[in-house]
């Protein structure tokens, strides 16, 4: 962003959310990591967008809601070494989570 402030993406759809912290200068920009013009990301979309068009299970903004303030709170104490370039996917129907190296 224009201000070199951090951030937390997230997004959700369906019963599966995506979080990921976004750090001016440390992790890459969002565009690059959703870049569907020129698929960055070798053909892995796949593995993380969602399997529904439209919709929400309300239990997945919760659960997502709870990852992205974790991942506020890490970048607030400067206790991100970690997380840096990483998409946390977490599916609520199939209550499965993985975290996606970008």
């Amino acid at each position: 962003n224009k201000q070199g402030k951090p951030w937390v993406f997230t997004g959700i759809l369906g019963a599966q959310g995506q979080t990921m912290a976004i750090i001016p200068g440390k992790t890459k920009r969002l565009k690059d990591i959703f870049n569907y013009e020129n698929n960055s990301n070798n053909g892995n979309f796949s593995d993380i967008e969602p399997n529904t068009q439209s919709s929400v299970i309300a239990p997945s903004v919760s659960i997502m809601a709870s990852i992205a303030v974790i991942l506020c709170f890490r970048v607030l104490l400067n206790n991100c070494e970690d997380i840096i370039n990483k998409l946390f996917v977490f599916d609520t129907w199939e209550n499965k989570f993985k975290i996606l190296k970008m």
